[in-house]
């Protein structure tokens, strides 16, 4: 296995359980970088999510016009909506099981880890605040 998804694993741990911002946004910085350098995402893919992660952020943290909001909100959803079809480039998912047959009639069955899909919805939980331990729970 890859050591870029052995620090996603440990990243969306912390991120679950980590009342602070900052170590996630580190921990998120380091599995992209671990990732470009074992060629899971390239420059292009890394380009789109600091992309994404700017207009999240501009998004959630400035005032804006109503109209802005709503166009940054159906380009976020766009980002969502083309990370879950996989039409990002710059993601190279890795192949775990090829054509294996369950059984003798069935057809071949294919199976990839994927990183662009949790990458983009993990940042939109870091970002926003749907932080579950920062919330007093009445």
């Amino acid at each position: 296995m890859h050591a870029t998804y052995l620090f996603f694993m440990s990243t969306i741990v912390a991120a679950l359980s980590c009342k602070q911002r900052r170590p996630t946004y580190l921990l998120i910085m380091t599995t992209n970088l671990v990732g470009w350098y074992q060629g899971v995402i390239n420059t292009i893919g890394i380009c789109f999510l600091v992309l994404f992660t700017s207009i999240n952020y501009i998004y959630l943290n400035l005032r804006l016009n109503k109209l802005v909001k709503i166009l940054l909100r159906i380009i976020i959803y766009a980002f969502i909506l083309a990370a879950a079809l996989h039409c990002l480039p710059g993601f190279s998912n890795i192949l775990v099981i090829n054509e294996i047959k369950l059984s003798t009639l069935s057809i071949p069955v294919s199976m990839y880890v994927n990183f662009d899909q949790p990458m983009v919805i993990l940042m939109v939980y870091c970002m926003s605040d749907l932080y579950f331990l920062e919330k007093k729970i009445i």
